[in-house]
């Protein structure tokens, strides 16, 4: 029995000594990352109304609990001023492998006290890319390449959300 306590109490011990050393340099346990209350609802407003970044933004944001809502009644909003992308072949002994690399540009605003937008609280691009093969050509019709441009837009709208909730 006294060997079963001294293996709990050294377990114990090793978790206080992680926990105090990984907070001695600078790590939180946080939970999700959210907006400040005063910057909810937030307004998504994308390059069309309905496309891939804004649906992919909106699940993202849903997936966090961070509320949004409409223009009229948005206490925030980000605006996606852009998306770009570009494709380069990569040499990997005589395959089709490619990179694929997405930006987006972006600027988080907020209203002020008579409900106009104003104040760029932050302005700032997101990006991210991905090497793959592709067994077919890269285009839009591709299901291999749409999944991957999926995947890279929601790589980019997490990014985006940590970028927001950093202020």
């Amino acid at each position: 029995m006294d060997s079963l306590r001294w293996l709990c109490l050294a377990t114990i011990f090793m978790l206080l000594a992680a926990i105090i050393t990984q907070s001695g340099c600078g790590f939180r346990l946080r939970g999700a990352a959210g907006l400040p209350p005063e910057l909810e609802p937030l307004y998504v407003q994308s390059l069309s109304r309905y496309d891939d970044i804004e649906q992919t933004l909106a699940v993202a944001l849903n997936q966090r609990n961070i509320q949004t809502g409409e223009e009229h009644n948005a206490s925030s909003r980000v605006r996606i001023l852009g998306e770009n992308s570009s494709l380069r072949d990569v040499l990997v002994a005589s395959t089709n492998t490619q990179q694929l690399t997405m930006v987006w540009e972006f600027i988080f605003e907020q209203r002020n006290a008579q409900g106009e937008w104003e104040g760029r609280i932050k302005r700032g691009s997101v990006s991210e890319s991905q090497i793959f093969t592709l067994t077919d050509n890269a285009n839009t019709a591709n299901p291999e390449y749409r999944r991957i441009l999926l995947e890279l837009r929601t790589s980019l709208a997490d990014k985006l959300i940590r970028a927001l909730t950093r202020q």
